[in-house]
């Protein structure tokens, strides 16, 4: 080999080690998110199983959606549970962690193992208490969160059956998913990932996510991010791109700004709509048990009492209702006599729950809202200072990730179901004003000045 034979082969190593160099730098700069994921990794031994996103036609979700009757009459939580698992055909374990299945995409926190709630396992009060229910027509997994979330328990999906678990112990059982970044408008334009991740943080439990004391963990990747959370923040994350995708089905804005955001299901879009109807009711000396027993007929839907939630309150179901109601509507109806027991209620998992104010004010709703027509340039200060200011300004936490995440006409808001029905009606007035020609608006009130000199004429 000559010198110069020999001169042109070192360059080319020197050459590709320069390039192998600067490849190794660009993979080992990473984001302050990816920092903290590898952190955790590096914490956990190198334990954490190879992520997987649980497909959409998993048998097992696909049986969780499937409607069923439910008939209880003052039987224990657990049996329950158990007898409606084995009419469905769905195995069912109670306060035992098997071995971790590396398809699965779970990852367990250390000591989740130890934490799983001995107690669930053992029968105690937490599950022995007596349910009485009945339910028409429910989906499978909501029966099973009505009978378990008011006992701060839960139920996870794991592979082919079902773990029943506290509250804490889920908490501690992770799952990996990859979530890609959603387009829309006349452009079909990316949502950029850091938007998305606000959108996310700030209306999906936003007390759930790493930096605020919560598990959660985002990590950026290509079109996309990787999202480590529970089962139940997983399930709301999924209802947010459905929120999503629905605005994204009106290219140029909806007629109703609330519209995209709900509801998330015909069920509930069947309870709203009942609502609205107008009775008669008169109820002497009733029982509220009997009450809304009487009003589920009438209006035949679902309605359930959270019997726990008033418990914890003294409230109890048996308490006598005096009221003559006359061409009322049923929403109007239920919030007059149900405020007087400082109780109120929620749609949610398909039927309508009767809880107590308290329990209601927990339990915020992260909604879109579509303001296109109303914010036609993107600048959302002036709407967001609007509601905030109207509509229970004593209710809005300014703490936290970005309260308001929006972006192309998309507006969100975590709040409760009381607060989102009062924005869903600000914004519709707002946007029939704006939308409608000058011509065809009502005429302004007169001012006192007008109406003195009308007098005197």
């Amino acid at each position: 080999m000559t010198r110069k034979e020999t001169a042109r082969t070192l360059a080319h190593v020197v050459l590709w080690c320069v390039a192998i160099a600067a490849l190794a730098a660009v993979v080992a700069e990473t984001s302050p998110r990816q920092t903290a994921w590898r952190g955790q990794l590096a914490a956990s031994g190198g334990k954490m199983n190879r992520p997987t996103l649980r497909p959409l036609d998993d048998p097992l979700a696909q049986e969780l959606k499937r409607p069923i009757n439910v008939n209880l009459e003052d039987v224990p939580v657990r049996r329950a549970i158990e007898q409606i698992c084995k009419e469905q055909g769905i195995a069912v374990e109670f306060g035992q962690l098997p071995v971790p299945s590396a398809a699965g995409g779970h990852w367990l926190d250390q000591g989740a193992a130890e934490q799983t709630g001995s107690e669930i396992a053992d029968g105690d009060t937490t599950l022995s208490a007596p349910a009485t229910s009945r339910l028409n027509q429910v989906a499978f997994g909501n029966v099973l969160r009505l009978l378990l979330e008011p006992r701060e328990a839960t139920f996870l999906q794991w592979e082919d059956r079902l773990l029943i678990l506290s509250d804490e112990a889920a908490h501690d059982i992770l799952e990996s998913r990859y979530y890609p970044l959603p387009y829309f408008g006349p452009e079909n334009e990316w949502i950029d990932v850091d938007t998305m991740i606000d959108f996310i943080t700030g209306l999906v439990q936003y007390n759930s996510w790493e930096g605020i004391g919560g598990p959660g963990v985002i990590t950026e990747a290509k079109n996309g991010m990787w999202i480590r959370q529970t089962q139940a923040v997983h399930r709301e994350i999924r209802q947010l791109y459905c929120q999503i995708d629905r605005f994204r089905a009106d290219r140029y804005g909806c007629d109703y700004p609330a519209q995209p955001g709900e509801p998330f299901s015909a069920a509930e879009a069947r309870i709203l709509e009942r609502l609205q109807r107008t009775a008669d009711l008169e109820f002497i000396d009733v029982p509220l048990i009997d009450v809304i027993h009487t009003i589920a007929a009438q209006m035949e839907v679902n309605i359930v009492i959270d019997v726990v939630a008033l418990n914890d309150e003294g409230i109890s179901p048996d308490t006598p209702i005096y009221y003559t109601l006359r061409n009322i509507s049923f929403h109007a109806a239920l919030r007059t006599m149900l405020s007087t027991l400082q109780l109120d209620y929620v749609i949610k998992d398909g039927v309508l729950v009767v809880t107590t104010l308290r329990r209601a004010e927990d339990l915020l709703i992260g909604r879109i809202y579509d303001v296109r027509r109303i914010v036609p340039d993107d600048d959302y200060n002036e709407l967001i200072d609007v509601i905030t200011t109207t509509v229970s300004p004593d209710t809005w936490d300014f703490s936290g990730p970005p309260l308001f995440p929006a972006f192309g006409g998309m507006l969100g808001f975590p709040q409760t179901q009381r607060v989102h029905t009062e924005i869903a009606q600000l914004l519709l007035d707002i946007q029939r004003i704006r939308t409608t020609p000058r011509a065809q608006r009502p005429a302004a009130m007169p001012s006192n000045r007008q109406r003195r000199a009308e007098a005197r004429i």
